[in-house]
Protein backbone atom coordinates (compact mmCIF):
# COMPACT_ATOMS: atom_id res chain seq x y z
CA UNK A 1 0.00 0.00 0.00
CA UNK A 2 3.10 2.54 0.93
CA UNK A 3 4.55 1.69 -2.40
CA UNK A 4 1.18 2.44 -4.32
CA UNK A 5 1.00 5.71 -2.81
CA UNK A 6 4.81 6.74 -3.56
CA UNK A 7 3.90 6.01 -7.26
CA UNK A 8 0.72 6.97 -7.76
CA UNK A 9 -0.03 9.49 -5.56
CA UNK A 10 3.05 10.95 -4.67
CA UNK A 11 4.22 10.82 -8.60
CA UNK A 12 7.77 9.46 -6.55
CA UNK A 13 8.44 7.54 -10.44
CA UNK A 14 8.93 10.72 -12.27
CA UNK A 15 11.29 11.48 -9.36
CA UNK A 16 13.55 8.45 -10.23
CA UNK A 17 13.33 8.58 -14.11
CA UNK A 18 14.62 12.64 -13.50
CA UNK A 19 17.45 11.57 -11.55
CA UNK A 20 17.97 8.24 -13.61
CA UNK A 21 18.31 10.75 -16.87
CA UNK A 22 20.26 13.27 -14.67
CA UNK A 23 23.13 10.80 -13.24
CA UNK A 24 23.29 8.56 -16.12
CA UNK A 25 23.80 11.25 -18.45
CA UNK A 26 26.74 13.23 -15.98
CA UNK A 27 28.03 9.82 -15.95
CA UNK A 28 28.39 9.08 -19.69
CA UNK A 29 29.44 12.28 -21.05
CA UNK A 30 31.76 12.94 -17.65
CA UNK A 31 33.75 9.72 -18.82
CA UNK A 32 34.12 10.33 -22.36
CA UNK A 33 35.36 13.99 -21.20
CA UNK A 34 37.89 12.72 -18.47
CA UNK A 35 38.78 9.78 -20.52
CA UNK A 36 40.29 11.60 -23.33
CA UNK A 37 41.21 14.70 -20.82
CA UNK A 38 43.50 12.42 -18.79
CA UNK A 39 44.76 10.37 -21.64
CA UNK A 40 45.99 13.84 -23.40
CA UNK A 41 47.84 14.52 -20.09
CA UNK A 42 49.90 11.64 -20.08
CA UNK A 43 50.87 11.17 -23.66
CA UNK A 44 51.04 14.96 -25.15
CA UNK A 45 50.96 17.57 -22.37
CA UNK A 46 52.51 15.54 -19.49
CA UNK A 47 54.59 18.50 -17.66
CA UNK A 48 51.54 20.99 -18.31
CA UNK A 49 49.03 18.51 -17.41
CA UNK A 50 50.92 17.47 -13.90
CA UNK A 51 50.57 21.19 -12.88
CA UNK A 52 46.95 21.13 -14.37
CA UNK A 53 45.74 18.32 -12.53
CA UNK A 54 46.81 19.51 -9.31
CA UNK A 55 45.29 22.97 -9.73
CA UNK A 56 41.65 21.10 -10.44
CA UNK A 57 42.17 18.78 -7.72
CA UNK A 58 42.46 22.01 -5.05
CA UNK A 59 39.39 23.02 -6.42
CA UNK A 60 37.81 20.26 -3.91
CA UNK A 61 38.92 21.95 -1.04
CA UNK A 62 36.15 24.53 -1.10
CA UNK A 63 32.60 23.68 -0.02
CA UNK A 64 30.09 23.30 -2.56
CA UNK A 65 28.22 25.68 -1.21
CA UNK A 66 30.32 28.48 -1.90
CA UNK A 67 29.32 27.75 -5.71
CA UNK A 68 25.56 28.08 -5.19
CA UNK A 69 25.46 31.95 -5.78
CA UNK A 70 27.89 31.78 -8.72
CA UNK A 71 26.15 28.69 -10.09
CA UNK A 72 22.59 30.66 -9.85
CA UNK A 73 23.83 33.62 -11.64
CA UNK A 74 25.15 31.51 -14.58
CA UNK A 75 22.50 29.00 -14.95
CA UNK A 76 19.94 32.56 -15.05
CA UNK A 77 21.36 34.16 -17.27
CA UNK A 78 21.88 31.17 -19.44
CA UNK A 79 18.08 30.27 -19.07
CA UNK A 80 19.01 26.78 -17.72
CA UNK A 81 17.52 27.58 -14.44
CA UNK A 82 14.39 24.62 -13.93
CA UNK A 83 16.19 22.37 -16.61
CA UNK A 84 17.87 19.30 -16.41
CA UNK A 85 20.78 20.35 -18.74
CA UNK A 86 21.34 23.04 -16.48
CA UNK A 87 21.49 20.20 -13.67
CA UNK A 88 23.76 18.51 -15.46
CA UNK A 89 25.92 21.49 -16.80
CA UNK A 90 26.73 21.74 -13.11
CA UNK A 91 26.94 18.00 -12.16
CA UNK A 92 29.81 17.86 -15.28
CA UNK A 93 31.60 20.86 -14.09
CA UNK A 94 32.12 19.31 -9.99
CA UNK A 95 32.55 15.87 -11.68
CA UNK A 96 34.75 16.36 -14.78
CA UNK A 97 38.40 17.58 -12.84
CA UNK A 98 38.52 15.01 -10.02
CA UNK A 99 37.62 12.60 -12.81
CA UNK A 100 40.24 13.45 -15.00
CA UNK A 101 42.65 13.68 -11.79
CA UNK A 102 41.93 10.22 -11.11
CA UNK A 103 41.92 9.06 -14.40
CA UNK A 104 45.70 10.17 -14.92
CA UNK A 105 47.22 8.01 -12.37
CA UNK A 106 45.43 4.89 -14.36
CA UNK A 107 46.92 6.00 -17.71
CA UNK A 108 50.49 6.46 -16.15
CA UNK A 109 50.03 2.79 -15.83
CA UNK A 110 49.79 2.40 -19.32
CA UNK A 111 53.87 1.00 -20.80
CA UNK A 112 54.20 3.05 -23.87
CA UNK A 113 55.58 0.02 -25.52
CA UNK A 114 52.01 -1.42 -26.10
CA UNK A 115 50.75 1.65 -27.96
CA UNK A 116 54.28 1.62 -30.18
CA UNK A 117 53.49 -2.06 -31.08
CA UNK A 118 50.06 -0.94 -31.77
CA UNK A 119 51.07 2.22 -34.00
CA UNK A 120 53.45 -0.35 -35.48
CA UNK A 121 50.60 -2.46 -36.54
CA UNK A 122 48.86 0.47 -38.50
CA UNK A 123 46.77 1.51 -36.17
CA UNK A 124 45.42 5.25 -35.67
CA UNK A 125 45.11 7.36 -32.73
CA UNK A 126 41.64 6.46 -31.97
CA UNK A 127 42.18 3.25 -32.17
CA UNK A 128 45.16 2.91 -29.94
CA UNK A 129 43.31 4.63 -27.53
CA UNK A 130 40.13 2.87 -27.74
CA UNK A 131 40.94 -0.30 -28.46
CA UNK A 132 44.39 -0.85 -26.75
CA UNK A 133 44.57 1.45 -23.55
CA UNK A 134 41.04 1.89 -22.45
CA UNK A 135 40.82 -1.90 -22.02
CA UNK A 136 43.76 -1.89 -19.79
CA UNK A 137 41.95 1.29 -17.42
CA UNK A 138 38.61 -0.24 -17.70
CA UNK A 139 38.66 -0.95 -13.88
CA UNK A 140 39.39 3.38 -13.42
CA UNK A 141 37.01 4.20 -15.92
CA UNK A 142 34.42 1.76 -13.72
CA UNK A 143 35.73 3.45 -10.69
CA UNK A 144 34.95 7.07 -12.14
CA UNK A 145 31.34 5.97 -13.26
CA UNK A 146 30.70 4.93 -10.16
CA UNK A 147 32.05 7.85 -8.27
CA UNK A 148 30.71 9.91 -10.51
CA UNK A 149 26.60 8.14 -10.61
CA UNK A 150 26.71 7.97 -6.85
CA UNK A 151 27.71 11.45 -6.21
CA UNK A 152 25.18 13.11 -8.74
CA UNK A 153 22.22 10.42 -7.61
CA UNK A 154 22.67 11.63 -3.86
CA UNK A 155 23.53 15.06 -4.57
CA UNK A 156 20.33 17.86 -3.24
CA UNK A 157 21.91 21.23 -2.77
CA UNK A 158 22.49 21.83 -6.51
CA UNK A 159 19.11 20.37 -7.55
CA UNK A 160 16.79 22.01 -4.73
CA UNK A 161 18.10 25.73 -5.79
CA UNK A 162 18.22 25.10 -9.73
CA UNK A 163 15.29 22.92 -9.73
CA UNK A 164 11.78 24.34 -8.93
CA UNK A 165 9.06 22.54 -10.86
CA UNK A 166 7.57 19.00 -8.83
CA UNK A 167 7.61 17.45 -12.12
CA UNK A 168 11.64 18.14 -12.60
CA UNK A 169 12.98 17.00 -9.12
CA UNK A 170 15.51 14.31 -8.55
CA UNK A 171 15.23 11.89 -6.00
CA UNK A 172 16.99 14.04 -3.00
CA UNK A 173 14.74 16.57 -3.57
CA UNK A 174 11.58 14.22 -4.13
CA UNK A 175 11.95 12.73 -0.92
CA UNK A 176 13.11 15.51 1.40
CA UNK A 177 9.80 17.20 0.14
CA UNK A 178 7.85 14.14 2.10
CA UNK A 179 9.10 15.45 5.27
CA UNK A 180 7.47 18.89 4.76
CA UNK A 181 4.18 17.76 6.11
CA UNK A 182 2.66 18.15 9.28
CA UNK A 183 2.58 14.90 10.02
CA UNK A 184 5.28 12.69 8.98
CA UNK A 185 4.11 9.35 7.60
CA UNK A 186 7.34 7.02 8.07
CA UNK A 187 5.86 3.78 6.04
CA UNK A 188 5.63 6.34 2.76
CA UNK A 189 9.05 7.75 3.68
CA UNK A 190 10.66 4.40 3.79
CA UNK A 191 8.97 3.18 0.82
CA UNK A 192 10.28 6.00 -0.96
CA UNK A 193 13.85 5.50 0.77
CA UNK A 194 13.61 1.95 -0.23
CA UNK A 195 12.74 3.11 -4.15
CA UNK A 196 15.87 5.79 -3.95
CA UNK A 197 18.81 2.66 -2.88
CA UNK A 198 17.43 0.29 -5.67
CA UNK A 199 18.89 2.20 -8.93
CA UNK A 200 22.51 2.65 -7.11
CA UNK A 201 22.74 -1.15 -6.23
CA UNK A 202 21.62 -1.98 -9.74
CA UNK A 203 23.84 0.37 -11.75
CA UNK A 204 26.76 -1.22 -9.67
CA UNK A 205 25.53 -4.81 -9.90
CA UNK A 206 25.83 -4.34 -13.64
CA UNK A 207 28.67 -2.32 -13.26
CA UNK A 208 31.31 -4.24 -11.11
CA UNK A 209 32.68 -7.07 -13.16
CA UNK A 210 34.36 -4.60 -14.92
CA UNK A 211 36.41 -3.75 -12.04
CA UNK A 212 38.57 -6.82 -12.05
CA UNK A 213 38.15 -7.75 -15.49
CA UNK A 214 40.08 -6.36 -18.29
CA UNK A 215 42.97 -5.49 -16.43
CA UNK A 216 45.35 -6.67 -19.17
CA UNK A 217 42.97 -7.42 -22.20
CA UNK A 218 44.55 -4.42 -23.98
CA UNK A 219 47.31 -5.71 -23.95
CA UNK A 220 47.07 -9.29 -24.82
CA UNK A 221 45.44 -8.08 -27.68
Amino acid sequence: EYYKIVFEQLKFGTNIMNSVVVAGSTTIIAILISALGAYGVVRFFPRFGKIMTRVLITTYMFPPILLAIPYSIIMGKAGLVNSRVGLIIVYLSISVPYAIWLLVGFFQTVPLEIEEAAYMDGANKLQVFSRVVLPIVAPGVVAVAIYTFINVWNEFLFSLILINSRDKMTVAVGLKSLMGQEVLDWGVMMAASALVVIPSVIFFMLIQKRIAGGLAQGSIK
